[in-house]
């Protein structure tokens, strides 16, 4: 965690001898993936610029500083039509995030599988993705938890009718 906020507090600092302020000398940051400890260096100065430091019997209880996954849900639409011998398009597919969204520096890229459809068939509207870091270029996939709510396509027969013309005529031998 690399924002200036502390990410520590002090027990008991009321305890401290009159005059004396505890020192941050170093803590612990992560900025990638992961969890770690939080150790802090510290020191103990007084008004006068002395260390008593080691005049405290100091008692740590460290916590954990973790960075998690971003979490995002995609979800696809839902289409129908009846067939007509034409090929889903582009327009007839859309997709909403939720969640989280996605970094500023990251770029997210989602293909249609389904793109294309031209039989009659019920199917899911389903995705490939990538997620690009702009800046190096490397896969950014890894820092998102990403669930997905596929919808349906469904391509419908279309019903015809084929008559047959009734007709009647006397017996003529031929």
């Amino acid at each position: 965690m690399s924002d200036t906020k502390p990410v520590y507090k002090f027990i008991n600092n009321t305890s401290l001898a009159e005059g004396d302020e505890i020192e941050i000398v170093e803590n612990a940051t992560i900025t990638d993936l992961g969890t770690i400890s939080n150790n802090i260096d510290f020191k103990i100065k007084d008004s006068k610029g002395f260390e008593p430091t080691a005049y405290y019997d100091i008692k740590s209880d460290l916590g954990e500083l973790s960075v998690t996954k971003r979490q995002i849900s995609i979800q696809t639409n839902s289409t129908e039509k009846v067939y007509d011998g034409l090929p889903l398009k582009e327009s007839d597919f859309n997709y909403e995030i939720t969640g989280d969204s996605i970094l500023d520096n990251h770029l997210l890229s989602i293909e249609f599988e389904n793109i294309g459809v031209i039989n009659a068939n019920s199917c899911t509207n389903s995705i490939s993705y990538t997620i690009i870091d702009k800046d190096s270029g490397a896969d950014a996939s890894k820092y998102y938890d990403i669930s997905f709510d596929f919808g349906s396509i469904n391509i419908s027969k279309k019903t015809i009718t084929v008559s047959s013309y009734s007709e009647e005529k006397i017996y003529d031998g031929i």
